[in-house]
């Protein structure tokens, strides 16, 4: 099982899942730089974040959209070896958890946010911002994964066994169904819990639309994103 999960599937799934490419936002108009507060650029940037979620959720639906439609490409018999016998429908239940649960991962730890490279003035309450939507770049997360003692022990005491050779020879003989796929999931489950760990540490980030260009005004007092430019 080391082989089918760690080598086929996951080297699948992280070719299919890999971040788009980065994308060009509007250009943005010339104007003069003002020098300005650390506090009101804290402000404007604070309004560019909030004022920016609609267009992040566009793009992570998007993203979503895209990666769903990738998903189709993946080849699901690959996490099945020849000599496993595993009925059609087990097959195609746990290839969809296993699609489903790698998709999650994606989208959630890719944890999209705006970053503010230039602030221009255009008059005493209104500004043009400079930004790029970046990512985390997940791409060094899928080869961090490994199957190694300490993965190993915890999925065996979770299935209850004592050796990897006593699930291969479930695996390779008739019935059982509901156990074999209850090592896939338990085994899925190590790997996602791996996963969302590496990606907590991961502080990489990668552009995904750059040169975004946004006018933010003071309205009553309060710096906020123009959405009717």
């Amino acid at each position: 099982m080391k082989k089918l999960l760690f080598v086929l599937m996951l080297a699948v799934m992280g070719n299919t899942f890999a971040a788009p490419k980065t994308q060009k936002g509007r250009s943005m108009r010339t104007t003069t730089t003002s020098r300005i507060s650390e506090s009101e650029k804290k402000e404007i940037e604070n309004a560019v974040q909030v004022g920016m979620q609609p267009f992040m959720n566009t793009v992570r639906n998007a993203m979503l959209t895209e990666i769903n439609k990738q998903s189709s490409k993946i080849p699901i018999d690959s996490l099945f070896p020849k000599e496993y016998v595993i009925s059609d429908a087990a097959r195609k239940e746990i290839g969809k958890k296993y699609t489903d649960e790698i998709i999650k991962i994606v989208i959630n730890g890719m944890k999209p946010r705006i970053a503010v490279k230039k602030i221009n003035y255009i008059s005493q309450d209104e500004v043009q911002v400079n930004c790029d939507m970046k990512v985390k770049n997940l791409d060094k997360v899928w080869d961090l994964l490994d199957f190694d003692e300490k993965m190993e022990r915890q999925f065996l005491t979770k299935i209850g066994l004592k050796d990897m050779d006593a699930a291969e020879k479930i695996m390779r003989n008739k019935g059982n169904e509901e156990l074999k796929k209850k090592y896939y999931y338990v085994m899925l489950e190590e790997v996602v819990n791996f996963l969302n760990e590496e990606i907590k540490k991961t502080k990489e980030e990668e552009n995904l639309v750059e040169d975004i260009s946004v006018t933010v005004k003071k309205v009553n007092g309060r710096w906020q994103v123009d959405l009717n430019q």
